[in-house]
């Protein structure tokens, strides 16, 4: 493998790496509980009724500044537990015939279909876009976590057991998708994590949750490579499993072979930060 000198953008040292790394995680953890929580809450007093519906509701979320995403709000009707959409002016503008919705993001906004149970997309007109097809999806320009990712593209899956929704965890299979449906990487993925710097790093191989108490090689004994903003491979998975693997300065910490090591976005070796 290249080895190339370490040129750094800020200080550049180790442990400023591992401070925005660390900084990373905690964000992201932040944001499943966050998640997970959202998909347990149940209507409390402080839910905002519409004014021309007394049955729908937006439902309270405390973690959040904006009701209105893009002009529409997430609506309950508490008569059928369905999910639709409002803007401000007309009331509900989507119906509420979904079982399950996330917030629009970029024009598009992920449902779940009520006999299925699979997800897909709709537009602002409430048309489906992409087909119900999936078993867990996130927003355009967000990871599975909610966190901001690549613009144009979401993750889905095919495969993942219920339990396993929404948690750090996950199961089936995952790829990235575009705006016009095309699978623009193949959903044959153990995970996607965060992007970074453009680029977030894959997981392929399965997860062993019954060896969560052991170390990551033993939940997690497939290999991690990266892909950049296009969904494109740019370095191949060979690399041991971490949930830290970000770019920060050009560079990442990976692991093979009982080696720690820093690399850039090209795979090559960089001198001057490994162990």
């Amino acid at each position: 493998m290249k080895k190339v000198k370490f040129k750094s953008q800020g200080t550049g040292n180790t442990a400023d790496y591992t401070t925005k790394r660390t900084t990373l995680g905690w964000q992201s953890g932040i944001s499943v509980i966050l998640f997970t929580l959202l998909s347990l809450t149940s209507i409390t007093a402080q839910d905002i009724p519409l004014r021309n519906d007394k049955n729908v509701v937006i439902p309270e979320r405390l973690w959040q500044n904006k009701v209105y995403i893009e002009s529409f709000a997430l609506v309950l009707d508490t008569t059928t537990n369905l999910f639709g959409f409002a803007n401000k002016t007309y009331g509900v503008v989507i119906p509420c015939i979904y079982a399950w919705a996330k917030d629009f993001s970029e024009g598009m906004a992920a449902v779940m279909d009520i006999k299925t149970k699979k997800w897909g997309y709709i537009n602002a007109r409430g048309d489906t876009v992409i087909p119900f097809q999936y078993d867990d999806v996130s927003r355009f320009g967000y990871d599975r976590f909610g966190d901001l990712a690549f613009n144009g593209l979401a993750y889905v899956n095919i495969g993942i057991s219920a339990e396993n929704k929404n948690m750090l965890f996950t199961d089936g299979k995952w790829g990235l998708i575009n705006k016009k449906g095309e699978v623009v990487l193949p959903i044959k993925y153990g995970d996607i994590l965060y992007a970074s710097e453009g680029i977030a790093a894959i997981y392929e191989g399965e997860t062993i949750r019954e060896n969560a108490m052991k170390d990551d090689n033993s939940m997690f004994p497939g290999k991690m490579g990266f892909i950049n903003s296009a969904g494109e491979v740019i370095i191949p998975p060979q690399y041991d499993f971490s949930y830290g693997a970000y770019f920060f300065n050009g560079v990442v910490e990976v692991k093979k072979d009982g080696k720690t090591f820093f690399i850039n976005r090209k795979g090559e070796i960089v001198e001057g930060n490994n162990n």
